[in-house]
């Protein structure tokens, strides 16, 4: 099984994907919370968590959600987390004004949309590493096209897992 936590407004299309997401109104194929996912335990071969951590309270639900995550991935298994890096957004010249914004504040269009703190790819690759040791950094724009990464903007960061 292949799962997209947090799919939104914009599900994976791909064969072989579930898309999860706890807001009804985006019509995933489960409504599920990423803090109990209603998999069985090592049952799935890929989990993609793209802008998620970011909602999160770092502390306290970030940790939780990574060891759910940990939890339903297939021993050889790899997850894949995505999510804004202010530091790069700063530097990017093609981030606009409003991306920027975007990035630190989020965006508001519904419950739970806001960013909880200011996500960069340094602060998530600890926050990941604390739960899966062995990740490492992935270039955005060369991660492979097996994962449902909606845009390759270099303002993003992505690490894998396995």
């Amino acid at each position: 099984m292949k799962v997209n936590l947090g799919c939104g407004d914009k599900p994976c299309q791909a064969v072989g994907w579930t898309n999860v997401d706890s807001f009804e109104g985006v019509e995933p194929d489960i409504v599920a919370d990423v803090m109990d996912l209603p998999f069985d335990d090592g049952s799935c071969e890929m989990v993609y968590a793209g802008h998620i951590l970011e909602h999160l309270d770092y502390d306290k639900d970030v940790p939780r959600m990574l060891a759910e995550v940990k939890r339903i991935l297939a021993p050889y298994g790899t997850a894949c987390f995505v999510g804004p890096d202010h530091d790069r957004a700063v530097n990017d010249l093609t981030a606009t004004p409003e991306q920027l914004h975007e990035i630190i504040h989020g965006n508001h269009d519904r419950p739970g949309a806001e960013h909880r703190w200011l996500s960069t790819a340094t602060k998530n690759h600890q926050a990941i590493r604390q739960v899966f040791p062995d990740a490492w950094e992935v270039d955005i724009l060369a991660l492979s096209e097996h994962w449902p990464v909606v845009y390759r903007a270099t303002w993003q960061f992505a690490v894998l897992s396995s």
